[in-house]
């Protein structure tokens, strides 16, 4: 039998299993596509009659919930298919859907200064 830990502190460095994937990335997948929504439903009503100051704002955070939706289907892509790098996918995928809350907030700031 061959040992499997790391030699660091003993634990075993098995990967990660299939599953542990899937809540992150669906997550950053749906969150990135809510809030590309909430996105375009705020440049539609911005500019409905009389466009607002900072719409321009909300057209980069379109951009960039669209690049972390991509970031998060890659993660959950690549996740799945070389389970050795699962345990980077997980971490990216989370590191992904925390990124879009955060885009979103900043773009919404700016948009309404």
């Amino acid at each position: 039998m061959e040992d499997k830990s790391d030699g660091r502190n003993g634990r075993d460095r098995r990967p990660y299993r299939a599953w542990t994937i899937w809540l992150p990335a669906g997550l950053g997948l749906l969150g990135a596509a809510g809030l590309i929504f909430v996105d375009v439903v705020g440049l539609v009503m911005g500019s409905w009659d009389t466009p607002a100051a900072g719409l321009h704002w909300l057209k980069a955070g379109i951009a960039g919930q669209c690049v972390l939706l991509v970031a998060a289907g890659g993660a959950l892509v690549t996740g799945l298919a070389t389970p050795g790098r699962r345990r980077a996918c997980v971490a990216a995928a989370w590191l992904t859907a925390v990124a879009e809350v955060a885009w979103f907030v900043l773009t919404a700031r700016l948009a309404s200064a």
